[in-house]
């Protein structure tokens, strides 16, 4: 049996078709696909690296606002607390720094218990300093009592939570009132 010319077109062009489906299914369409996600995820990149620029300011203007609220602190803090120095060498032993931090944080819980007692009112429930902790190792006493080097200088910061007092309404007035400037002594 011989085919007819018009067949044998027939039957290449149907297997041209065929592989040129294949080509433009398998091979085209999936690979435009992926170089666009290519693309859009380079258009993407391209937009975060163009705020890279605005980044590094907002750094800048975040590790400077640090520095001006560390240098703020900082006068507060030499008007209102201690300096370490006068009663605690931070380069001391561990041991020599562990026992100087009880005396340090007795001699503040001292000067807390006399604050309350002004104004004339009876303390029902003051609060409690709270001490270095007992295993702590120099540098662990450092970090967790005088919040060094986190800070980058030491300071010693303590939330004494809720005060309850009794007294006449003038008693608690004036209590309250002695808090305003409250220079306690610590020494």
């Amino acid at each position: 049996m011989k085919l007819s010319s018009l067949t044998i077109y027939i039957i290449g062009f149907s297997i041209m078709i065929t592989a040129l489906s294949f080509g433009y299914f398998m091979h085209k369409v999936p690979d435009d696909t992926e170089a666009q996600y290519y693309r859009d995820a380079t258009d993407k990149l391209n937009e975060e690296a163009a705020k890279q620029p605005q980044a590094e300011k907002r750094v800048q203007t975040a590790i400077a606002m640090v520095k001006q609220q560390a240098a703020e602190w900082r006068g507060i803090a030499s008007i209102h607390t201690p300096t370490v120095a006068e009663s605690v060498n931070l380069n001391e032993n561990a041991y020599q720094l562990s026992v100087d931090t009880k005396t340090y944080r007795n001699r503040i819980q001292t000067a807390v218990n006399n604050q309350l007692r002004r104004g004339g009112v009876t303390v029902v429930n003051g609060p409690y300093v709270p001490g270095p902790d007992e295993n702590g190792s120099a540098t662990g006493i450092l970090a967790s009592f005088y919040n060094y080097p986190a800070l980058g200088y030491p300071a010693v910061i303590f939330d004494l939570g809720t005060v309850t007092v009794q007294g006449s309404y003038k008693q608690i007035m004036d209590h309250v009132r002695s808090f305003s400037p409250c220079h306690i002594i610590w020494q």
